[in-house]
Formats: C-alpha cells, sequence, structure tokens
C-alpha cells in the first residue's frame, strides 16, 4: 500500500484564460462592449476573476456610451468593494449605484433616444464557483463535455415573430432586478458571452461544433462564432466573449459547506456493506453523533478510515457545519504527525463523509469506544 496512489490536494491559484471578438456588423456603429479582470494572486483570491458584457439599446444615441462605460465601471468599482462583502451583496451594490447614475443622466437627457439604457450580463469566477449576474437579453452559456447550456433568461418580450422590447435593462428604471445564480466550476469549462446578434442568428449546433474546437485560439473561436452569425444574416452589432477553466483551487469552506450539507446522510453501515466505490471492513466506532470505519476503496484497493456524522443530526446546521469545518481544516494540515484527511470529492461520493489514508496495521480500536488512529509516516 503507498500514498504515493491517493491524490493529495494541492494549493493552487484560479486560472482563466480569455478570447473575444465584437464587430459593428451592417450598422454604422458598434454598440456592444466587453471587459474581463484576472488580477494579481492575492486579489483574485479574494474577489475572484471577473467578464462582463452589454449591449446598448439601438434606440439610443447613447447606446455605445451606456455600454462602454458600464463594464468599465463595474469592473472598476467591483474591486473597490471591501473584500468581507460576499460576491452576491458586491454585484448588487455596484449594480445598483451603476443603474441609479445611468437613470439618472439619462432622465437629463431631452430626448428619449438620449437615455442610457444597456443590457448587462457578466460572471465572477471565484474559487471553485462561477457567479453569474445578468440583466436584458445578452446571454451566458455553459459549454462542457461537448454540451452547451444557456445559464441566463432573456429579459424581452416578443410583439411578433421579428419584433421584441426588453422588459429589463440597466438604466432603464429607477428601481433594478438582477438575475442572480451560481454554478460550480469544472476544468476545462468555456463560459460564452454573446449578444443577441449573435446568438440569434445561430444554433446551438453550430455554436457546439465550434466552441468544440482545440486547436484554435478562444479569440479565434469567438471571431469564427461572429462571422458565421455575419454571414447567415445577423442585422445587428456582434460580439462573443469567451472564458476558459485552465486550473481550480482547493474549495473553500463556503464552498465545502454548501456541497455537503446537499448530501444524504446514510444508515449505520455494518462489516461487508457497499457505498459508493467502498466496501466496508470494519466498524471501528458507532455513537449518537458520529460513525468510523475501516473501508477499502475498491477502485485504488487502498484502505481508508472514514467518518460520517449519524442521521440524528441531519436537521441540525450546527452540527452539520462543525463536521464540515473539521474536515476542511484537516484537509489544509500537512504534518508528519496528524492523519492525512483527503478531500471528499476527490472520492466521487454522494454523501458527507471525509477520508484518512491509513496503515491498517497502525489502526486500532480502544475498548472505551475511542477510535486511537497512529499516523503512518
Amino acid at each position: 500500500m503507498s500514498v504515493e496512489n491517493v491524490k493529495k490536494p494541492t494549493s493552487q491559484a484560479l486560472d482563466v484564460a480569455f478570447g473575444g471578438f465584437s464587430d459593428k456588423g451592417v450598422k454604422s456603429e458598434n454598440q456592444d462592449a466587453f471587459a474581463a479582470q484576472q488580477p494579481e494572486m492575492s486579489t483574485r483570491k479574494n474577489k475572484g476573476s471577473v467578464v462582463c458584457i452589454a449591449d446598448g439599446v439601438s434606440c439610443s444615441d447613447n447606446a455605445k456610451e451606456a455600454s462602454q462605460l458600464s463594464v468599465t465601471t463595474f469592473i472598476s468599482d467591483y474591486y473597490s468593494t471591501p473584500d468581507s462583502w460576499t460576491v452576491k451583496e458586491s454585484v448588487a451594490r455596484v449594480l445598483s449605484s451603476l443603474n441609479s447614475w445611468l437613470f439618472h443622466h439619462g432622465k437629463q437627457a431631452d430626448y428619449r433616444q438620449n437615455q442610457l439604457v444597456t443590457t448587462f450580463s457578466g460572471v465572477i469566477f471565484k474559487s471553485n464557483t462561477a457567479n453569474i449576474f445578468h440583466i436584458g437579453d445578452s446571454r451566458v452559456y455553459l459549454y462542457r463535455d461537448g454540451a452547451i447550456q444557456l445559464l441566463t433568461k432573456d429579459h424581452s418580450q416578443f410583439t411578433s415573430k421579428d419584433n421584441s422590447f426588453l422588459t429589463r435593462a440597466l438604466g432603464m428604471d429607477s428601481h433594478l432586478e438582477v438575475d442572480f445564480c451560481q454554478h460550480e466550476l469544472q476544468l476545462g469549462d468555456r463560459f460564452v458571452f454573446t449578444t443577441d446578434g449573435v446568438h440569434e442568428s445561430l444554433s446551438s449546433v453550430q455554436m457546439k461544433s465550434l466552441l468544440a474546437t482545440t486547436t484554435l485560439s478562444l479569440e479565434q473561436i469567438a471571431q469564427d462564432m461572429c462571422l458565421l452569425a455575419k454571414n447567415q444574416g445577423s442585422v445587428d452589432n456582434l460580439s462573443c466573449f469567451i472564458a476558459e477553466i485552465k486550473q481550480l483551487p482547493t474549495q473553500d469552506i463556503h464552498e465545502v459547506s454548501r456541497e455537503l450539507t446537499a448530501l444524504k446522510i446514510p444508515p449505520v453501515l455494518s462489516k461487508g456493506a457497499k457505498l459508493d466505490d467502498f466496501l466496508i471492513e470494519q466498524v471501528l466506532h458507532s455513537g449518537t453523533r458520529s460513525h468510523v470505519y475501516l473501508a477499502k476503496h475498491l477502485p485504488t484497493d487502498n484502505e481508508f478510515i472514514l467518518k460520517f456524522p449519524t442521521e440524528n443530526y441531519s436537521d441540525d446546521l450546527n452540527y452539520l457545519e462543525g463536521f464540515i469545518r473539521e474536515q476542511w481544516i484537516g484537509s489544509r494540515i500537512n504534518s508528519r504527525g496528524v492523519m492525512k484527511i483527503y478531500p471528499r470529492n476527490e472520492m466521487q461520493s454522494s454523501s458527507p463523509f471525509y477520508t484518512m489514508f491509513v496503515n491498517t496495521q497502525k489502526a486500532k480500536h480502544c475498548g472505551s469506544g475511542c477510535t486511537t488512529i497512529h499516523n503512518r509516516v
């Protein structure tokens, strides 16, 4: 049995690759805008990396100004928010302030066509989570494992087959309602940001075909997508931006908590029972608060100590958070004197537990009901 056969958690930074393309298309002016920023390491850890795209409403003479100002101001103001604020709180406050400014200055205009109104969609990639926020009919897609998924909902209403109007946008009203959702990231994920000049002229099959390409740069794929939309009759500005997840850090405590509290706690297990990829070989401890087992990981033939919370505490969030915190902290300790704890997600399990790699010759159960596990060195 060798510890080298077990994946160890690594401490690494989030890394996102960017590439985009924008063109005025058949129009006289390009009223789209996008922006992205991946800051230095410490800021990236606290605030993440940002991508946003905007499409100025074409009925306004200030559409270009509205879209460009929105993407640049948002990124600048977001990175100025306190680190103690959550992503959602930071996004809400920055967009509310930006919306108020656009609406107020738009109202100062003498004519409706001079108002500052734009769609706005973006993602903040922080740790292992994509935080998605959206107003209008620009879009955010996720391309993963050969499939494409639309992550946003258009805020528009059709008056006929070919005509529609926006029901929500930045600068449209003094009150702003923003869609916000979160998605767990995976290596290789490609997030695709488009304005309606692109996605209204392309099918999902065409988008998937272009996104499946691995020999071209992200910028070239984005350009190909825009040019294909133009060749297929798009009558609007054309903008596409792609962000690809190249590297992920270990999960933060909030992500671990969100993931584990959603899992089902299994009943008490006995010798010979099988759970996911583990075969229970011995019950080391069974109490009112937790159960501890010696188990074989069948794909690797390695043995582990598994610790589970009990069903008695399935509704006790304080206990579950403590259990999760114990696992999260333990997985970050590297000491010859402390048994190594491995992240649960590396074991591909459907249940909340944590695992410790063990030398079975040095694991023993004491008569007092506790479990003594000697660290393997």
